[in-house]
């Protein structure tokens, strides 16, 4: 039996559902912590997110 979480990155986070906005925030210039005020998440988590999808240019 094998516990824990699966290997591998994630296929599916939390904040995919918000990426649209996140983009369109990102290309408006807005501050990460701003960012995140608005779709209501953390802001390391969505600085996380911004990171490893490579959003930011």
């Amino acid at each position: 039996m094998i516990l824990g979480r699966p290997k591998g990155p994630a296929i599916n986070t939390k904040l995919d559902k918000h990426r649209k906005a996140i983009v369109e925030y990102l290309e408006k210039e807005l501050s990460v912590r701003s960012i995140a005020k608005l779709i209501e998440e953390p802001a390391t988590t969505v600085n996380d997110y911004i990171r490893r999808h490579g959003l930011r240019g």
